[in-house]
């Protein structure tokens, strides 16, 4: 038996960036809206005002009437790159790629529930940043206090901060789940675990983030080997240990926010046949 490992399967980074266009581009069209109708004009009315953010609100609606189909194409282009990917890397380690078992189900199964999940938090998003408006520009006009073109801009950048978050996030789960179910298919029993070794890694005890969980702690895992599903018995790692379990936060990406990266593990036999089967994530033959 032979154990290789592959290259780190990487997301493709234009399909988080296609997504995050679009959720900011779903922003701005609010606040093109709330400024072209003069919310700001001390001088309108609050009944004009509130009849201004219903005008704003249905025509909202009818925006995202149209985010579940452009939803489900982003996502699904990105499952299709992450299955490139991971295909490709294990193409790259023996002349003949094994036969894998079908993934399909698996993968479509991936895809629904990540078209599902999005769909809720791009109306959370879009919706939420309207109702923050509508707050500040009432609470001004109660108040007299402060100054509302501020009050906004401040609305508007945590907005866009929210939508960078969700589309890199929720990418980085959906890449991570393919690599998951593709690398199971061709027999990967583990990964060796990488992070972006930056500031940004959560543990890093010179980073942002040092203080988290011990179970949350993706700085220690550098180069740690971890099963991909649990098993009574790990067998042992390339580094001479035993495969460490399944993480409780999920495989790299899943976590939220997590950029860290996955390096599947591979046995073949010396005829390139497939000598271990992970069918799922529930079982798994070693």
């Amino acid at each position: 038996m032979t154990i290789k490992k592959s290259a780190p399967i990487k997301p493709d980074k234009s399909r988080e960036r296609r997504y995050q266009l679009f959720l900011l581009a779903l922003l701005g069209y609010i606040t093109r809206q709330a400024k072209e109708t003069g919310i700001n004009d001390p001088d309108l009315p609050i009944s004009e005002k509130l009849r201004v953010f219903a005008d704003i609100q249905r025509m909202h609606e009818e925006r995202l009437k149209k985010a579940p189909s452009i939803v489900e194409t982003v996502f699904g282009e990105a499952r299709d790159a992450s299955i490139m990917r991971a295909d490709r890397a294990v193409t790259g380690l023996v002349e003949t790629a094994p036969m894998a078992f079908d993934t399909s189900f698996a993968l479509n199964d991936a895809l629904n529930a990540a078209v599902a999940e999005n769909v809720s938090l791009v109306r959370n998003l879009s919706q939420g940043y309207l109702d923050k408006i509508q707050v500040a520009v009432l609470n001004y006009h109660q108040t007299g206090t402060g100054i509302l073109s501020e009050e906004l801009q401040k609305i508007n950048g945590m907005s866009k901060n929210r939508a960078r978050l969700i589309a890199r996030d929720q990418m980085n789960k959906l890449h991570g789940e393919v690599v998951r179910i593709k690398s199971q298919s061709y027999g990967s029993i583990g990964y060796q675990w990488h992070n972006m070794q930056d500031e940004r890694v959560r543990g890093n005890p010179r980073g942002k983030y040092p203080r988290v969980p011990p179970d949350k702690n993706h700085w220690t895992r550098e180069g740690k080997y971890f099963l991909w599903a649990e098993v009574p018995k790990p067998p042992v790692a390339p580094d001479g240990k035993f495969f460490n379990q399944p993480p409780e936060d999920g495989v790299p990406g899943h976590a939220i926010n997590c950029r860290c990266v996955a390096t599947p593990l591979f046995n073949f036999s010396s005829k390139n046949v497939l000598h271990e089967i992970v069918p799922s994530k529930d079982t798994v033959k070693l």
